[in-house]
């Protein structure tokens, strides 16, 4: 039976696990010799995430607005770039 690797990595971090780790190391430089209440600190972590991230308006950025090589005419680029103005407001 083989044995685990300890140093494989352990996969990849969420955006929010990477938030959360790094307002603990602000926290902890701002607060070294404070203890850290576990349910307190992931509550203000949640709340400056939904802060931070702000409302969201679907499941995803959607196809990409870019015309394609055969469509070049101008009406086609100048309906793209209207898209665009419209999903930016």
């Amino acid at each position: 039976m083989m044995r685990k690797d300890v140093n494989k990595p352990k996969g990849k971090t969420s955006a929010y696990a990477f938030f959360v780790q790094t307002c603990r190391e602000e926290h902890r430089k701002k607060n070294p010799e404070q203890s850290v209440n576990f349910a307190e600190f992931s509550k203000k972590c949640s709340e400056r995430w939904k802060r931070h991230r702000g409302p969201r308006r679907g499941p995803g950025p959607g196809p990409a607005l870019t015309p394609s090589p055969s469509s070049s005419s101008s009406a086609s680029v100048a309906r793209t770039e209207s898209v665009r103005k419209t999903l930016r407001n």
